[in-house]
């Protein structure tokens, strides 16, 4: 099975070298051109020029119905000239193209010599009259001065038609709009979007990241690192940020929402841009009554930064460009304004949590870094090639610190993603007037690992403790270490990490995921064809943590009643080393009541592979459009061999071996035909007197 995954995947990259047109991240300029007396005129000559074009010029022809369409363009700001022998030219400029939108340009020519030029000052286009898809667009301006932080999950809530757990209704956990340390769980990871509803699982797993046109989503959603697995797109240094509704046809994976961030390209002039939003706690005011359902109790920041710098120019004019970005993100806060402190006894094998007053009370940090690079390289006067890297350290709920007041240091991890890494390159080649080739591969390599502790020292050689119980963690100073501590849902863990083969954590989980796409287009002024390829290959490979005694304690408070019995023993049995004073536990601790033992740690291996064609078409007549297309999507899966031991907890098998192994297997089998169509028109009405 494995040896079928590598040739599907040696396959799937053949194939993104084969000819394909634009994805997702570029915009078109379509029209018709039209002599004084309103005739169509085939043959006019239509030029677009940019400072994000590093081939300067790209350019068409009317054809017999007097239309034409450009496609492939980058997003940006355009100036279009059309120029026929015997005409005065006419030029229209400001012509801005956002992600996959249509700019409608028309052109009225009079007789006279091309040596004149007529040029148009109009508004720019601002409604796409050909495409049915609806969409939003932030262009790069735009997102700089937006008064919120700047991550994608602060753009959810000001989109019109879109549901996330970061909008009011998101369900328990929802941070909201991400400003100011709002929001216990307020991040940059993205968990889940679409249009539908905000508390469906499954409705917002439809939504798709894209950077570049490319997808990034992770095999799997995680709580903390979410959708992208830690992959955190920086949009404020963005060129633009297009987030899709509905209307996707072929190209598209899913019918749901998508957002794609188009990083930004160099130029032929040397720029960047530096940013630093900083706040800390003492700027915070009381009026906290506009948060109504935030308590002040979790809104405890300490301080919070956002530093970023940019900076892209020519390696060579008009030939190679190049621009990067660097980015910290940070914030420090108490865990939800509740005093916790480190564990007196930790290192001691079995010994109950009590705080050690001595230090100060734990609080946390939480870290988002990254670092890209973006190569703009025009090998030829067609030939054009981007390649994008994008190294990030995402690490959060604890990066630093305890973000809960019920979990001892040294029993908790640093939930972290690290490598996590984004790589691409895309070749795109006009080849033609008519025929448009593009072709794109990315690879994301991700090690989400909740092992280990990037502050304090997690012990193997001990059990795990768990105490449960309105006294849990007191000490001479409290009956209690806090209110959250041993209550319901909140039990009181001290010891060490442990995890049986299935839990989601601790875990240390590699991940790499590989996609590539491939299509070629035939565009002409009315008809738009396009034969796609969309592939990918991911891997995961998850295993556990197991202390070395591989034991969890249940500790559990006994009832008052046990004070009045005669048994000495009824409210159980303190280690003498720890409590000499109490052996018989007469202030109601949590005392041994079962034990959990695990198998150890173990590998569980996934592979999921998808292949998808898709044909499409769009006929313009006159002032409609109507688009349709046919998509093929295969999958298969399968699970690697996993093994169990050998340890002593593991029964003995009947050839003797205190092992167990699940071979190797293939898993399911999926195949899909999906069609889907749109039309979109323009209508106007002449009211006549009576």
């Amino acid at each position: 099975m494995r040896g079928r995954f590598k040739v599907c995947l040696v396959i799937a990259a053949l194939a993104a070298l084969l000819p394909a047109t634009a994805f997702a991240q570029n915009g078109s300029i379509a029209g018709t051109v039209r002599d004084a007396q309103g005739g169509v005129m085939p043959g006019v000559l239509v030029e677009v020029t940019s400072p994000n074009l590093i081939e300067k010029v790209r350019s068409t022809t009317t054809d017999g119905n007097g239309q034409y369409r450009l496609t492939n363009l980058p997003v940006g700001s355009y100036s279009v000239t059309f120029s026929l022998e015997g005409f005065n030219k006419s030029q229209q400029n400001n012509v801005v193209l956002s992600t996959d939108f249509t700019a409608p340009v028309n052109a009225t020519m009079s007789v006279g010599q091309l040596a004149e030029t007529l040029v148009v000052s109009a508004e720019a286009p601002a409604v796409d009259v050909q495409n049915a898809r609806q969409a939003v667009t932030f262009e790069g301006d735009q997102l700089r001065e937006l008064p919120t932080s700047r991550n994608i999950n602060s753009l959810l809530n000001l989109t019109p038609g879109i549901s996330s757990r970061y909008a009011n209704n998101g369900g328990f956990g929802a941070p909201g709009v991400c400003v100011g340390g709002v929001g216990t769980f307020c991040n940059p990871g993205l968990d889940g979007f679409n249009v539908g509803d905000a508390n469906d699982d499954s409705v917002r797993a439809q939504g798709r990241v894209m950077v570049d046109g490319q997808v990034v989503n992770s095999g799997t959603s995680l709580a903390i690192v979410g959708q992208t697995g830690g992959y955190t797109a920086d949009i404020a240094n963005a060129q633009e940020v297009n987030i899709q509704l509905s209307g996707a046809l072929g190209e598209s994976e899913t019918g749901g929402a998508s957002i794609n961030i188009v990083p930004r390209t160099g130029g032929n002039r040397y720029a960047g841009e530096f940013n630093t939003t900083y706040t800390r706690g003492a700027w915070f005011d009381r009026n906290t009554e506009n948060y109504a359902s935030v308590p002040a109790l979790f809104q405890a920041v300490i301080s919070d930064h956002d530093v970023s710098g940019a900076y892209g120019g020519p390696i060579k004019r008009d030939r190679l460009w190049f621009y990067s970005v660097a980015r910290d993100q940070g914030i420090h806060k108490l865990p939800v304004g509740i005093d916790f402190w480190p564990n007196l006894h930790e290192g001691k094998y079995g010994w109950n949590y009590q705080p050690d007053r001595s230090k100060p009370r734990v609080e946390y940090k939480n870290m988002w870094k990254n670092v890209n690079a973006r190569i703009t390289w025009q090998a030829t006067q067609k030939n054009k090639f981007n390649v994008f890297w994008d190294e990030q350290d995402f690490c959060q709920d604890p990066c630093l610190g305890v973000v809960s007041v019920f979990t001892s240091p040294e029993s908790w991890f640093s939930p972290q993603t690290r490598p996590n890494r984004l790589q691409q390159v895309t070749w795109t080649n006009p080849l033609t007037n008519k025929i448009l080739l593009e072709a794109g591969l990315s690879a994301t390599t991700q090690e989400y690992n909740t092992t280990e502790h990037r502050e304090y020292t997690n012990h193997k050689d001990i059990p795990r403790v768990v105490e449960s119980g309105n006294t849990a963690g007191g000490d001479d100073v409290a009956t209690r270490v806090n209110q959250f501590a041993g209550g319901f849902g909140f039990a009181l863990t001290s010891g060490s990490l442990q995890s049986s083969l299935t839990q989601p954590d601790p875990v240390l989980r590699h991940t790499k995921s590989y996609r590539s796409r491939a299509s070629a287009a035939y565009v002409t002024g009315s008809h738009n064809a396009k034969l796609g390829y969309e592939g990918g290959y991911f891997t995961n490979d998850q295993t556990n943590v197991s202390n070395d005694p591989q034991l969890l304690y249940n500790y559990i408070a006994p009832a008052n009643s046990c004070l009045t019995s005669t048994n000495p023993l009824a409210c159980g049995q303190l280690l003498a080393a720890q409590f000499p004073n109490d052996p018989f536990n007469r202030a109601l601790r949590p005392v041994p009541n079962n034990i959990q033992y695990t198998t150890g740690s173990g590998t569980l291996s996934d592979q999921v592979m998808y292949a998808s064609l898709y044909l499409q078409d769009q006929w313009t007549l006159k002032r409609l459009t109507i688009s349709g297309a046919m998509r093929y999507d295969h999958a298969t899966s399968s699970a690697g061999a996993t093994t169990i031991g050998p340890n002593k907890f593991v029964p003995t098998q009947a050839n003797g071996d205190n092992f167990y192994t699940v071979p190797e297997r293939d898993g399911v089998k999926y195949n899909d035909i999906t069609p889907r169509w749109a039309w979109r028109g323009t209508f106007s009405a002449t009211a006549r007197p009576r």
